[in-house]
């Protein structure tokens, strides 16, 4: 029985794969976060500026903290820092190494989505096949938005608090 159940779950874990990216490869942004992330990702490359993304967009803008556009000196690229930089500077080597495309900006958050797949397998493999069947969670991991890396370290996060609360070790808490 138990490998009936193992079979079935390797078997939507590649359904899985396959459809992420066929879908990364085939859909072009039809978000506006994903379309924001991209242009970030570009203008930190172009700027060589990797402190965190720079964008025009009209929202969360600081206006102490801009760049003049370099062919344009009436405009401007403001510098965000609200948003955490490790997921522009993973999308920033994906398409160094892969290239500008819509596959390449979506590439970190489909490894995030497959990291917590392959945590939550080790730890109960019915909860990856709940994780596997969230139609969020599948939207999340072909999209190039942050939802899926957020959920690995709050996922990863949950797991040492429960790791603390069974040990008398209080580094787990750090």
């Amino acid at each position: 029985m138990k490998k009936i159940i193992l079979l079935i779950l390797i078997f939507f874990f590649f359904v899985f794969i396959f459809f992420s990216l066929k879908t990364m490869k085939n859909t072009s942004f039809h978000d506006f976060d994903e379309a924001n992330r991209a242009e970030a990702v570009k203008n930190m490359k172009e700027y060589r500026f990797f402190l965190a993304p720079l964008t025009g967009s009209p929202f969360l803008r600081n206006e102490k903290l801009k760049l003049k556009v370099k062919d344009n000196p009436n405009l401007s690229l403001f510098i965000h820092l609200e948003r955490p930089p490790l997921f522009f500077w993973l999308t920033t080597i994906s398409t160094s190494l892969f290239g500008e495309s819509e596959f390449s900006y979506r590439l970190p958050s489909f490894l995030f989505g497959l990291a917590t797949i392959i945590v939550s397998f080790f730890l109960h493999p019915f909860s990856s096949l709940a994780i596997l069947l969230s139609n969020d969670f599948w939207l999340s991991s072909q999209n190039a938005l942050m939802d899926t890396m957020l959920t690995f370290f709050l996922f990863i996060a949950f797991l040492f608090l429960l790791k603390s609360i069974r040990s008398k070790n209080r580094l787990y808490f750090f």
